[in-house]
């Protein structure tokens, strides 16, 4: 159902592109002759007709949600006059660059000269580091002024779209301003006193932490990436483990089941599922509520009520619906690399890995592992190549030592982060774990950088090389399930 609304998404939005409206015309056969497979017998004839009725009715549907969604917005003909507007919005996130501080706001209104209004989505204003100020909190009404900007489409073949971009993160259009000032000082009081633990403990981890581990740790506990070391984010991205640089399913299972074990020598069953489910609530909203974030955290929730209930817990079926239900909120996601990261993943553990494990038949740890690794690759090969133009050759084999030891390296962070909350001194030996493996990952990192081929620079795949690439794939799923 997920692939028929993303179709439907994909046709709307590249309706003249022809090669892309083949591929979809591809994958819809295909689809269908996996749903016939699966479905054979003359008994089964009416389940077939309801589930390719299902998936022509999800194809239309994804259709029409992108065809609203590409509408053009009341406010666009201002941005197209570039002339100058005031802004006011409820403000619900900030973030610092190197050379602006950046205000996102909610709820906004564009006042134009005349004094019209109109409404609009979710807003970016940047305003220079030294003309900002510190005395904004979540949920204040911030107003300003300046030039609306629609952020710009790539132009050439192989260009960054930063429109797709900033669509798939919901902001509609970008404000470049002098100042900004508070209209209504209402405040978030959950919201803002998140923002203010996540920066003491960024406090902390600038105290207890080497400068690199500093950024390593703010990214894979607080999900404040602008604070990584250059170096180091490219020599992880190089080698194909950058994923673990993002809070994701490993990061919210480890968190949120350790409380939940945690909270269940005290609690009752029930209750520590509760509580647990509260705090990871709070926390994905502290590290800024990224989709792999949402994503874990939704499915984490999922699997625990699935526990409350009695209930089987199905991975695949759980990551279908959020994704259906996000790209309902948002269908310009299907153009995000994160999204197409995370839940590739899941498909290539769910389906390739399960179809693999079942053909091996091994319980040994470390190929069960590899299996898991090589399943995820192949899935999320083609999605890599389009959006970075390579592929990391060893990173089936570093994910195999990486991924394992990032439990520990997670654990170290979070004792080092709370410890040093009240004493910077047992902070400091609480991440000490941490540091040392961070060290080895480097060091690996760097040895792989230097074996011949260590990255593959593939180019951006077509869209029918594309498709071919999946068909196979799938044709020997098809195999081994019928083997």
């Amino acid at each position: 159902m997920v692939a028929a609304f993303v179709l439907g998404e994909v046709w709307q939005a590249e309706s003249s592109q022809t090669g892309i409206k083949i591929a979809v015309v591809g994958v819809l056969i295909l689809g269908s002759i996996f749903f016939i497979v699966r479905v054979s017998g003359s008994e089964n004839r009416q389940a077939l007709w309801f589930e390719a009725g299902c998936l022509l009715l999800f194809f239309g549907i994804g259709y029409l949600r992108m065809q609203i969604e590409n509408k053009e917005s009341k406010a666009d003909f201002l941005a197209q006059k570039e002339e100058l507007v005031a802004v006011e919005g409820t403000l619900y996130k900030t973030k610092e660059t190197v050379y602006y501080r950046q205000y996102f706001l909610k709820d906004v209104r564009i006042i134009c000269k005349t004094g019209e209004k109109r409404k609009a989505g979710a807003i970016q204003i940047s305003v220079k580091t030294e003309a900002a100020t510190n005395l904004v909190q979540i949920g204040n009404r911030i107003g300003t002024k300046g030039v609306l900007e629609i952020p710009e489409h790539a132009t050439n073949p192989g260009e960054f779209d930063w429109y797709r971009y900033y669509k798939a993160l919901g902001i509609q259009y970008q404000v470049k301003a002098e100042q900004i000032w508070i209209l209504k000082r209402d405040v978030n009081v959950v919201q803002e006193s998140l923002k203010k633990l996540k920066e003491r403990l960024k406090m902390v981890y600038q105290k207890i932490c080497t400068e690199k581990d500093y950024g390593i740790f703010c990214a894979i506990l607080l999900g404040e990436k602008q604070e990584l070391d250059g170096e180091v984010k490219s020599l992880y991205e190089e080698n194909g483990i950058s994923h673990i640089l993002a809070i994701s399913g490993l990061h919210i299972s480890l968190i949120g089941m350790g409380f939940y074990y945690f909270l269940r020598k005290w609690f009752g069953f029930f209750s520590s599922e509760v509580i647990a489910g509260v705090i990871m609530t709070a926390y994905v909203q502290m590290t800024g509520a990224g989709v792999s974030t949402v994503r874990a955290y939704t499915m984490f929730l999922i699997l625990l009520t699935a526990a409350v209930l009695g209930r089987t817990y199905d991975s695949l079926v759980a990551a279908g619906w959020i994704a259906l239900l996000l790209l309902i909120r948002n269908p310009y996601l299907i153009y995000y690399t994160g999204f197409l990261l995370s839940f590739g993943a899941i498909v290539g553990i769910s389906v390739v890995g399960s179809f693999l494990n079942e053909y091996v038949k091994s319980k040994n740890l470390i190929i069960r592992g590899m299996i898991s690794s090589i399943s995820v690759t192949w899935i999320t090969l083609p999605i890599s190549a389009y959006f970075f133009f390579s592929y990391a050759t060893w990173s089936v084999v570093l994910n195999l030592i990486v991924i394992p030891c990032m439990t520990l390296v997670m654990i170290s962070g979070i004792v080092g982060g709370l410890f040093g909350l009240w004493v910077p001194a047992f902070g400091m030996l609480g991440i000490g774990i941490g540091h040392d493996i961070l060290w080895i990952y480097e060091k690996i990192c760097l040895f792989v950088k230097q074996l011949p081929k260590h990255q593959l620079l593939i180019g951006r795949p077509s869209w029918w090389q594309i498709g071919i690439y999946y068909t196979v794939l799938a044709g020997i799923c098809l195999w081994l399930n019928g083997r």
